[in-house]
């Protein structure tokens, strides 16, 4: 399939999907058949099934400007669900399935907005936990009565910071490799 794997919220978004085939191999081509991706997410009201438009065997595939702007009005990316089958008459043939990120529309969304991974938040809490203890302005533990509330020893603190700065820095690695500014480590090889 060729759906795209991510899509910004707001744009019209186009693809072209060849003649398919069922699981015993007969084609599934656009003189026959009809092509649509189901689409369910996060959004119940921008829950969509969309029809392709035949395309000499294939189809073309589009989801308008509106509906994508309806998949996500946040500022964070938002995971979507795809189903894509071929109808004929009343015989239906599921061809794929898989997942779909959208990305926030900024032009459409106001105030601060924080694009920071999960990651990169808990990383920036751990740093503030530790400037907070080093200058005094937290404490490690307490009581009050009988209850008493022991944090996280500085030691353990450093410790989750190192495998969080490990964990963001993979993060962006793959960005940037998926940016094309960093060639990957590792070569693939599958032997048949």
């Amino acid at each position: 399939m060729r759906i795209p794997v991510r899509i910004t919220a707001g744009d019209t978004v186009t693809w072209t999907e060849l003649a398919q085939t069922d699981p015993q191999l007969a084609q599934l081509a656009s003189a026959d058949w009809t092509l649509s991706f189901s689409l369910r997410g996060p959004v119940a009201v921008a829950n969509n099934d969309v029809a392709g438009t035949p395309q000499g065997t294939g189809w073309l595939m589009t989801l308008s400007s509106a509906l994508t702007a309806s998949m996500n009005t946040t500022a964070k990316a938002a995971r979507w669900y795809w189903q894509a089958y071929a109808t004929k008459g009343s015989t239906r043939v599921t061809v794929g399935s898989g997942t779909l990120q959208v990305d926030a529309n900024l032009s459409g969304v106001a105030g601060v907005v924080d694009m920071r991974s999960e990651a990169e938040q808990i990383l920036a809490q751990i740093d503030a936990t530790i400037l907070a203890r080093t200058t005094g302005g937290a404490v490690a533990e307490y009581t009050i009565g009988s209850r008493s509330m022991k944090y996280m020893s500085t030691p353990e603190l450093l410790e989750l910071k190192s495998r969080y700065q490990i964990a963001v820095r993979n993060e962006r690695r793959r960005q940037a490799i998926k940016n094309g500014l960093v060639a990957g480590d590792r070569i693939g090889i599958r032997f048949k």
